[in-house]
């Protein structure tokens, strides 16, 4: 039985009429009315059951009047063994009047004979609308507010209420999905990704403002205040994506503002549009809400509407008597009917989906779905982002965050790149090998927004720490940029206890942060790291410039969400012994999972005495060889061959490790890692938090079998294209070396190094070729003679080149020299590269000031070019250019004018004397000539 119970918003001769379903009861003195109001406004009833229950009686009373009808109801109701609800409207004036305690030697709401709602009516707006109760789980939406900025004792400890929230809720069908921000963007985001839902829970504080009336304090996206009026809460999130119930459990949600004249934020709600609002009449303790809020989940997820889990819930908790006076539900006359089916079978908490993403320009895999708690990390995460001040009082420019493998350090990278998306993103991962990693970066961001300015300063002449003091001065004044630095522990070197830079990475790193905090800089730096370290430079800690998060395990509610991605830990006997050594981390879990899942393949006791007393590292290593192991053999074998593999590769570099079974098994255990980008083939590669224990497991002759393999396959597909991937060609050249194919990496040397001589940085290329070189043995040289293979004497040229762009023309003839003997070996005394020898050995000469031998090789070199060339070749025009030259140096002006104009002879000829090559020479020649 429904029936509606409406109070007059006016009183006429002291008086108020009740109407029952519209019809006039009886009139009850606006005297008495006042009195139970100031009797409840003293807010005694909410603690003391006493007090609630004399004045549940006058409430009673004045609503039953003097012929009883709420009496005649009641018994009706009994008598047709129906439930009886009662909808009470309450004209705002009088809406703390708290009806929900109405009582008749005992409060209606507990009755079971019978079974008494109370409810109040906001509008009758659904009064018609039917609803089908569906079999499916519930699911809820749990956001939890709790800005910084209140009094440190309003702060909530919203982890636990929602930790008991899902515990209470683990074995009914109730998907519960968290909502980790507290804020409204992150409200109506989680709304538009995960919709539909049937109930929005928001919990909180909440209050009346004085010019806004009821606020909500939600959370901004660095966690300060915000306080969100019911107009926003609706405009902005909930008129889109409207759920069946929302439960605003903040103090005073129910409670209207008699001072402004403003209804209870939930009455406010229901104004707007949504059909059921749970709130609290007065301010509610986080504990006593908690354990309402709980029980009521648990009554509306075995299929119970919404008022009957309100009572039950009320039934539960009989023991206590706050808070279930204070909780208020206000309605549109909905029906109150089950949102799901009863009777569904029990079950742990649904499978939350974890979805994984790789960043921009990288393989860095971070969570694109099913990303778990954080939440105060990404909040400190995004103050120092955004440069704004911490808890200290000091800005930052950057973050780095810290922790153990497999605790989600970069996804939550990731999640915190997600929120600027105005900044360019540049990804660095692992090892920093030289300045190239860093400008070659740089220019590809470059290049991709036609940035002129900033590849010329990448193309200068300028030393690297000047090259990237002026991009801070001039580009990222106006080009936002983030620079992330993923897995950076591969740069740390252990020194006694500590970690400290390697030496090489240093000189990388300090211009970087010395720019970071310069005025008006429009870039940010994010690093991600297993361990700590510092960078000192003129007393300073660098790194102290960025704030620093460090990450640890999972705990309490994060702990209780991510055992909701883990089925078979929940359902297995052994869920205690998985949950204790998966100690939170979430590598650690998932790979437990795996077990759980199968678990009659393992042997768990043995397992469990292995993992004893055990440490996360060692744990991680052995799961992962548990994993392999009983998989067979070959699969194991299969893990620690892939492991050759620094970098993703696509399925054909696994032809001559193993079969395409143990590739996608590898996937399924998520020891291999799988990525598939539109319009290429889905790439490959070991899990990176073990693929140096899986490698190490090899011996010495098979890990260079395997870098063999690994230099082919990258071997070939360099062959395939017309321009060399920079990255392919650092592999090509790491596995040959590891491998001892020397030739094959001087081959590859070579094009590496005029790669990064096109962008002048000369010190990568003398490092890279150098690296080479000092592996050029006698033997490689013999067999590179007896092959007529010219990359070893072209290599060691090249050294020589770089190292005469670095200024060290004594270092540049050692290799010169070198290159030269083993030239006059293979091709005799007349070929152009002895003539090139020649040359360069004449130019090292001149930068030492030894004229006579500068002349001496120069006249060489033009003795092979015209014999091999003839007297009309561009080479011949250096050749005598170069002598024209050495001779100006002399001051032998008549010497120096024969050889250009032989010069400018030979070049007008071939080019043209509109060329810009034969406008220089004769610029020079015309100026020698003026001196003269």
């Amino acid at each position: 039985m429904n029936i509606v119970i409406r109070i007059a918003p006016e009183c006429s001769e002291d008086k108020r009429s009740i109407f029952f379903t519209d019809e006039i009861s009886h009139h009850v003195r606006e005297k008495d009315i006042q009195e139970i109001l100031k009797e409840s406004n003293r807010n005694f009833w909410k603690t003391d059951s006493t007090n609630g229950a004399e004045l549940g009686r006058q409430l009673y009373r004045f609503l039953n009047g003097s012929a009883g009808h709420i009496d005649s109801l009641i018994e009706e109701s009994r008598q047709k063994g129906e439930p009886l609800s009662i909808y009470l409207d309450i004209p705002y004036t009088l809406n703390s009047l708290p009806v929900e305690l109405l009582y008749d030697d005992e409060y209606l709401v507990r009755r079971d004979h019978p079974k008494t709602f109370i409810i109040r009516s906001v509008s009758d707006r659904c009064s018609r609308q039917e609803h089908t109760p569906e079999t499916r789980p519930l699911k809820v939406l749990f956001i939890a507010c709790s800005p910084l900025d209140l009094k440190s004792q309003e702060v909530l400890q919203f982890e636990k209420e929602e930790e008991q929230i899902l515990s209470a809720v683990e074995k009914f069908p109730v998907e519960v999905v968290t909502e980790d921000l507290g804020s409204l963007t992150g409200l109506f985001d989680k709304l538009y990704e995960e919709w539909p839902f049937d109930v929005v829970h928001i919990t909180g504080h909440a209050g009346h403002d004085h010019e806004l009336g009821p606020v909500f304090y939600m959370e901004d996206d660095i966690g300060h205040l915000d306080k969100i009026t019911p107009d926003r809460l609706w405009r902005n999130a909930l008129e889109h994506f409207t759920p069946r119930l929302l439960f605003l459990s903040g103090c005073s949600t129910g409670k209207g503002d008699k001072v402004n004249s403003a209804e209870s934020f939930a009455h406010s709600m229901v104004e707007k549009g949504v059909p059921l609002v749970l709130g609290w009449g007065l301010p509610v303790s986080d504990v006593g809400a908690t354990a309402m809020t709980q029980v009521l989940y648990k009554y509306l997820g075995m299929g119970k509407g919404v008022i009957e889990a309100v009572n039950n819930a009320i039934k539960d908790i009989s023991d206590r008597y706050h808070p279930w006076p204070l909780l208020r539900l206000f309605t549109d006359s909905s029906p109150l009917t089950t949102f799901i089916t009863a009777g569904q079978k029990i079950r742990h908490n649904p499978v939350r989906k974890t979805r994984y993403k790789l960043l921009a320009d990288s393989y860095v895999k971070v969570l694109e779905k099913g990303f778990v708690g954080r939440r105060r990390e990404i909040q400190k995460g995004v103050r120092a982002l955004k440069g704004m001040p911490d808890e200290q009082g000091v800005s930052r420019n950057g973050l780095i965050i810290r922790g153990p493998a497999g605790v989600g350090k970069s996804c939550l990278a990731g999640k915190l790149i997600e929120r600027f998306k105005d900044l360019e993103l540049v990804v660095l991962h692992g090892l920093l090998k030289g300045e190239g990693d860093v400008l070659i970066k740089l220019r590809r961001l470059f290049d991709r927004k036609g940035e002129r300015d900033a590849v010329a300063i990448i193309k200068s002449d300028l030393t690297y720490e000047d090259k990237i003091k002026e991009l801070f001065r001039t580009i990222f004044r106006k080009l936002p940029v983030m620079l992330y630095f993923d897995d950076f522990e591969d740069n740390l070197v252990n020194r006694g206890d500590c970690r400290e830079i390697k030496r090489a990475v240093i000189p990388l790193l300090r211009p970087l942060l010395q720019a970071i905090d310069w005025h008006e800089i429009e870039a940010r730096i994010l690093i991600t790291s297993r361990y700590p370290f510092m960078l000192e430079h003129e007393g300073e800690n660098l790194f102290s410039k960025l704030a620093d998060i460090t990450l640890l395990s999972f705990k309490d509610a994060d702990l209780y969400k991510k055992c909701a991605e883990l089925p078979n830990i929940l359902a297995s006997k052994h869920k205690k012994m998985y949950l204790r050594y998966g100690a939170g981390n979430p590598r650690l879990l998932e790979w437990l999972e795996i077990i759980a899942k199968d678990e009659d393949k393992y042997d768990i006791d043995s397992l469990q005495q292995a993992l004893e007393g055990k440490n996360e590292d060692y744990i991680r290593e052995y799961l992962a060889d548990i994993l392999a192991d009983t998989e067979g053999k070959p699969f194991s074998e299969f893990l620690q061959k892939a492991s050759v593999f620094r970098q993703p590769v696509d399925q054909t570099a696994f032809k001559g490790i193993g079969t395409v079974d143990s590739l996608s098994k590898g996937v399924d255990l998520t020891l291999l890692e799988k990525e598939e980008v539109s319009g290429h083939k889905p790439v490959f590669w070991v899990n990176p938090v073990i693929r140096e224990s899986q490698w190490a497991k090899l011996s010495r002759s098979e890990q260079k079998q395997f870098h063999q393999i690994a230099m082919n396959w990258y071997d070939h597909e360099i062959s395939k294209g017309d321009s060399p991937d920079h990255e392919y060609l650092q592999e090509v050249l790491y596995h040959a070396l590891a491998s001892d194919n020397i030739r094959i990496a001087c081959r590859h040397s070579i094009t590496l190094g005029q790669y990064l001589e096109n962008l002048l940085l000369y010190k990568d290329k003398q490092q890279v070729q150098q690296t080479v070189a000092d592996r050029i043995t006698e033997h490689v040289i013999k067999e590179a003679i007896s092959q007529k293979d010219e990359n070893i004497s072209v290599l060691l040229n090249n050294l020589g080149l770089a190292y005469s762009d670095l200024g060290k023309a004594n270092k540049a003839i050692e290799y010169y020299e070198k290159s030269l003997e083993i030239n006059l070996k293979v091709f005799g005394d007349q070929h152009p590269n002895v003539a090139i020898n020649y040359s360069n050995l004449g130019a090292a000469y001149r930068d030492l000031g030894e004229a006579n031998k500068t002349i001496e090789y120069y006249e060489k070199s033009l003795e092979i070019d015209l014999k091999v060339f003839g007297d009309q070749h561009p080479n011949v025009a250096i050749d005598y250019n170069n002598l024209g030259s050495i001779y100006s140096d002399l001051g032998e002006a008549n010497k120096t004018i024969e050889y250009l104009e032989k010069s400018l002879e030979v070049i007008t000829t071939i080019y043209g004397k509109d060329h810009p090559s034969t406008k220089t020479v004769n610029k020079n020649l015309n100026s020698i000539k003026r001196a003269k």
